[in-house]
């Protein structure tokens, strides 16, 4: 969807990269701002003063060519409001949220203002009231953020040399608490061998004979250091610009969202887009054509082939570590971007055997099998902006509808749809799939993430069974990754986690309570996504250093 809006004398080009099926799920914005020396667009990184309203109407008729008519829309001061910053409030045919996008973090706020309206409701229009500041915001500029809700959090910075816990409320560093009973190397390196990752962080930087004895985590390799204990449970990771410098930020939920802060230096990643994570690595694009894997944790990065001309990456996959030497990454290319209603694309590239390029597997929607239980799709099969799952050998892609669609590798390829596994599901609402205890689940949200339901994949009929708990489990989804995990305590389990934030708090949602919580903060709970917001430019990840 894409929107022209003028604010003063400036003309901003807001795109809005929806669902093909209904425009329910934004799930990336970007806004443009025109050079009137140059006529050219140029994408923006912070909107400075200017806060975009917008409201939009869609016609059904244009669905498939994405044309978009503005029904309203206005522009006011940052400063006039408040506010430390610009953004765009903006909302969407059907829906009665409000949206909230911020430039300078790449994060979406929703907000409910109204729980009750008629059926049907009139779209929204942007009415612009002369008003002055409000006296209680004189003298202080607030974000966004702070009109939705007020969090006092607690930030712990890591360098590369050390760690810091900062409090926001006074911006103090904590006193370092002495190890004296830490005398020499032996002792030190012994009790380093037994801790997890981030323990091994913490005890690292306690003193500053540790840091002298202990190396940094990237410069161990896997076959010097050893350890005893497992990864519990994935990390939420985000990675964005500040002040010109690439920023890794990483919560850890089972750690009352305690937050880890790096700086990464390679250019490659300024402006680089998480695409997909497994296995401690990240899969991320840049451009249009260039596409590479990367570890966080070691700082490894491997390049894959430059995308073919002509060709847009939908969501990306991998089967193994990227280092291994059966590493398979595909991409799918979405139909309306290749240009034929009735084909889909697999890209495929193994950069273990050292690929020079992406080999192309076309398919024709009516050319699916037909045997074992799967027969043709009436409808095209649309990819749900997520990614695919590496299951039993075979690559599984999810359609708006419920539908199955399996890519596999195996001699010649094939692509097959299970039209069977769609038949209770409507369109438009997010939807994830995970790998749970060896088997295939889909997580199915409706609006604004109420109601949530679990369903697993029967593999000798080919359809979802709903499920009503995930027993010891809890799941952790996003569009780029889902995973699950063994939960380390009785609290933890039959939980799933949010990539959504209510001030730094994680949102998960309780399968017992049949509520939704957040992190550290118990006491709260909600119905449905409001008043959290989500980055577009985050993901789970499994913390591997080796």
């Amino acid at each position: 969807m894409e929107n022209w809006l003028e604010s003063g004398n400036e003309i901003f080009k807001v795109y809005l990269n929806c669902s093909p099926r209904g425009f329910k799920k934004v799930s990336s914005t970007h806004i443009f701002k025109l050079d009137f020396s140059s006529m050219t667009w140029v994408l923006l990184k912070s909107l400075d003063d200017h806060v975009l309203f917008l409201s939009t109407n869609m016609d059904m008729l244009d669905l498939y060519s994405r044309k978009c008519y503005s029904t309203s829309s206005a522009y006011c001061s940052a400063a006039a409001m408040g506010l430390e910053r610009g953004c765009l409030f903006y909302t969407l045919p059907e829906d009665q949220t409000l949206y909230v996008y911020e430039v300078e973090d790449s994060g979406t706020s929703v907000i409910l203002p109204f729980l009750e309206l008629p059926t049907p409701w009139f779209l929204p229009t942007w009415i612009m009231m002369p008003t002055a500041m409000d006296r209680r915001t004189a003298g202080r500029r607030r974000r966004i953020t702070d009109l939705l809700v007020s969090e006092d959090t607690t930030e712990t910075s890591v360098e590369e040399e050390n760690m810091t816990r900062v409090n926001n409320t006074g911006g103090e560093l904590e006193a370092s608490k002495q190890w004296d009973f830490l005398e020499d190397y032996d002792s030190t390196e012994e009790i380093a061998r037994f801790l997890h990752p981030a323990d091994y962080n913490h005890f690292r930087v306690a003193c500053k004979q540790n840091s002298i004895f202990l190396p940094a985590l990237n410069q161990i390799s896997a076959s010097t250091r050893t350890t005893t204990t497992k990864y519990l449970s994935p990390w939420l990771i985000s990675i964005f610009e500040v002040d010109e410098e690439t920023i890794c930020n990483v919560v850890d939920p089972m750690q009352d969202n305690e937050k880890y802060l790096t700086k990464l230096s390679d250019q490659l990643l300024v402006g680089a887009t998480v695409r997909f994570s497994k296995d401690g690595w990240l899969v991320l694009s840049k451009g249009e054509t260039t596409v590479f894997c990367y570890n966080p944790f070691t700082r490894a990065m491997i390049c894959l082939p430059d995308v073919p001309d002509n060709y847009a990456l939908g969501g990306m996959s991998f089967s193994s570590v990227p280092t291994s030497r059966d590493c398979v990454v595909i991409a799918i290319s979405r139909w309306w971007e290749s240009g034929d209603d009735n084909e889909i694309s697999f890209l495929v590239t193994e950069p273990g055997k050292s690929a020079t390029g992406w080999a192309i597997h076309k398919f024709d929607y009516g050319e699916a099998s037909t045997e074992d239980n799967i027969t043709p799709c009436m409808d095209n099969f649309m990819p749900c902006i997520n990614n695919p799952v590496f299951y039993n050998g075979a690559f599984y892609c999810l359609d708006y509808n419920g539908m199955l669609g399996v890519f596999n590798m195996k001699g010649d390829s094939s692509w097959k749809v299970l039209s069977k596994s769609s038949k209770q599901f409507s369109v438009f609402y997010p939807s994830y799939l995970v790998e749970c205890d060896e088997k295939l689940l889909f997580v199915n949200l409706g609006q604004s993430g109420k109601p949530v339901d679990i369903y697993r994949l029967d593999d000798s009929e080919m359809v979802w069974v709903k499920l009503n708990s995930l027993g010891k489990h809890a799941l952790f989804i996003s569009y780029t990754s889902s995973f699950s995990a063994v939960s380390p305590r009785s609290c933890v389990e039959n939980n799933i986690y949010f990539p959504r934030l209510q001030g730094e708090r994680i949102l998960y949602y309780s399968l017992d309570a049949c509520r939704y919580h957040f992190v550290g903060g118990n006491q709260h709970s909600t119905q449905d996504f409001h008043k959290t917001k989500e980055r577009s430019n985050c993901t789970w990840i499994e913390p591997r250093w080796s």
